[in-house]
This record gives structure tokens, sequence and C-alpha cells, in this order.
């Protein structure tokens, strides 16, 4: 295996070229906008003006990472710009995760790390779990949709503000699975693909579960119960 070998996974790239898959490559633009959306988000908003959890203020600058190797991969399309547009998407959900798991449940921050570091492990070795390219390579994204179900089931049960949004989250996560999976499906009648619409509602699905984090909406409505998450929040805010 050589890193600088071409790869074709989509259906719109149909031969080498840095701008053999267009619509993949300009779809990215819905990660940075996201990104940028978020900073502005992050500078205004009330729970971040102390010097907030660090894996929160992560949260849009892994966005726009996501996007920029996303937009590598779609347009020199070689093995190593696959591997970092991958890499970047797990460390995103790594990070999101330690971040909820230390500053919403609350937890310790080593078990905040060990549930990201677990969640790393599974995410490495479940795609293995299945033949070479069965559903299109979707297959490795399931636990990544059951993380989002926990989280949203897990605000459900508090009735937090945030419970609705995710709710939201983990139903277009769904739809830009299928539409990733039948890419190839569609390929004779439709050139272009689904996976740019896979960029599209990803892009959005980011920003809304970041910026829920970020206004840190995670607490039940009850007025007393918020007040004393928000205590907690504070305490926890310097450590990370």
């Amino acid at each position: 295996m050589v890193w600088s070998d071409q790869v074709d996974l989509y259906c719109e790239r149909l031969g080498p070229g840095f701008w053999a898959e267009p619509a993949n490559a300009l779809s990215n633009l819905a990660f940075f906008l996201a990104a940028i959306t978020l900073w502005r988000l992050q500078l205004r908003s009330p729970c971040m003006q102390t010097p907030g959890p660090r894996s929160i203020r992560a949260l849009p600058l892994l966005v726009f990472l996501v996007g920029v190797f996303s937009t590598l991969f779609h347009t020199l399309a070689t093995r190593w710009a696959w591997l970092l547009d991958s890499l970047f998407i797990l460390i995103y959900c790594c990070v999101f995760l330690y971040a909820f798991v230390r500053h919403a449940l609350p937890a310790p921050w080593w078990a905040a790390l060990a549930i990201a570091t677990g969640f790393a492990a599974i995410s490495y070795a479940f795609p293995h779990l299945f033949p070479q390219g069965a559903a299109n390579g979707s297959l490795g994204y399931l636990p990544n949709l059951a993380g989002l179900a926990i989280v949203s089931g897990v605000l459900a049960m508090r009735r937090a503000p945030a419970a609705r949004s995710f709710a939201l989250a983990t139903t277009v996560f769904c739809v830009s699975l299928v539409l990733r999976t039948i890419d190839h499906a569609v390929c004779a009648r439709f050139p272009l693909g689904t996976h740019f619409i896979w960029h599209m509602l990803n892009g959005l699905l980011l920003w809304i579960v970041s910026r829920e984090m970020i206004l840190q909406r995670w607490s039940s409505v009850h007025g007393v119960e918020v007040e004393g998450a928000d205590k907690v929040a504070d305490q926890r805010t310097r450590a990370g």
C-alpha cells in the first residue's frame, strides 16, 4: 500500500484529477459555515465569557478541520487524505463525547477520557466486523449513531432544553447515513451521487450538537435543577 495511491470511493469521481468531485468538494462549505457560526456564537454566549471548558471551546475548530480534510480528500483523493479525513471525524466525536460526559453528566475527567477512548477503539474495530465495502462503508458509522442516540436519550430523560435539538440531530444523521449508503446505487440515474448531501447534512448535524454544547443547555428545564447544574458547570469550567 502506497499512501499517495489514488482512492475512488464515490459515484461522482470518474477518474483522477483535482476537480473530479466538484459537488463533493464544494459541499464541504457546510462545515466551514458551521464552524464560523459556532465561533461567533461562542464569542457571544454568556456561558463562555469566562474561559470555558477547553473541550467545548475546541469544537468549532474541530468542525473547521473536518471541513479542511474532507475537502483535501475529495480533491486529492489519496490514501493519506482519506486517512486524515476519517481521523478528524473521529477526533471531533471523541472530544465531543469527552465534553458531554465531563461537563453535562458531569463525571470525573478520567471517566470521560476512558469513555472517549473506548469509543475510539470501538469505532476503529467496528468496520472490520463486516466485509469491505458493505453498505458502501456506512456501517462504520453505526457506533456514532448509537452514541448520538444515547446522548439524546439522556437529555430527554432530563427534560433538558437541548433534548429536542439532539433528537433532530439524530434524525438528520439517520437520513445522511442512508444517503451515504445509496451513493453508488443511484449513480446510473444521478451521476453526482448523494455523498455531497451527506456533507451538507453532517455540517448541519455538527452545528446542532456543537451549538448545544456551547450553550450548555443540558440540564432540566426546572429552575432549581438548572441553577444547581449551572453551579456545578461553573465549578468545572476551568478543569477542561
